[in-house]
Order: structure tokens, then C-alpha cells, then sequence
């Protein structure tokens, strides 16, 4: 009898990233925009990282982004990954600027090349969504 799958790590939302977690489940990619000069920036920072304000807003992306760098994953490092392998993490540079860790799903027989266009998709759970990519 085939043992049963190890479960995953999944985030934990805190108070201060709730919002983007929140936005996960409704199908929203959440981001924090600086209320002072407007960048852009991953949650949960505490202060904008171009005019050091702790003001801000969060607001929706649009979901689209450019693989800047990636690894294949042959090995596996987590049980719950066994299924999975290979697998590929990427860094997805968002079309608002951040660069946000993720994996890349939905690849078919195409291998992932840097530059390549891309959109969100999420692998959801109970509580959360993760953002992941594929490409457009």
C-alpha cells in the first residue's frame, strides 16, 4: 500500500499580509504601492524602499510578468515536492516592477527561457492561494 502524500509548506498569513493573501483567494495578485512616491513593492515591507515612506495602498496587479531567472528542480528537498519533481522555480518580474519568487506551472513540452512572457494562475488551498506562473 502506496503511503500517502507528505503534505506541502503553505504560508501562513499574518496581519500584515493578510490583504494579499485575502486578495489570493479572489483570484487578486496584491500589491503594496507607495502612497508617497508610488513604487510598487512586494508585501509585507514595512517602508518603500525608494523614499523610505511607511505610507501606502494596496492595489491590484495585472497578473502579467517576464521570467528574469529560474532553476530546475530534480532533487527532491520536501516530501510533499515528490510528485512534482521536476519542477521549476522561478523569479517573475511583474509589469509593475517588483520581482516575485514562484514556480512555473503549465509548461508543456516548452522549456522555460529567460524573457519569456507570462501570467498568473493560482494553486489554491484552504486558506490560501499561491501565485504561480504560465506562460501567455
Amino acid at each position: 500500500m502506496a503511503s500517502p502524500a507528505a503534505p506541502k509548506p503553505i504560508p501562513e498569513p499574518d496581519e500584515s499580509s493578510a490583504p494579499f493573501w485575502e486578495g489570493s483567494l479572489e483570484g487578486e495578485l496584491r500589491l503594496m504601492r507607495c502612497s508617497v512616491c508610488n513604487t510598487v513593492r512586494l508585501p509585507s515591507r514595512k517602508h518603500c524602499d525608494q523614499c523610505l515612506s511607511d505610507e501606502y495602498e494596496w492595489v491590484v496587479a495585472s497578473g502579467k510578468g517576464t521570467l528574469r531567472t529560474f532553476g530546475i528542480m530534480h532533487q527532491r528537498y520536501h516530501p510533499g515536492f515528490a510528485d512534482e519533481l521536476p519542477y521549476v522555480v522561478a523569479i517573475v518580474e511583474l509589469e509593475e516592477g517588483p520581482r516575485l519568487p514562484t514556480n512555473l506551472v503549465e509548461m508543456g513540452d516548452r522549456d522555460p527561457t529567460v524573457g519569456m512572457p507570462l501570467e498568473i494562475t493560482w494553486d489554491k488551498y484552504d486558506d490560501v492561494a499561491l501565485p504561480k506562473f504560465r506562460p501567455t
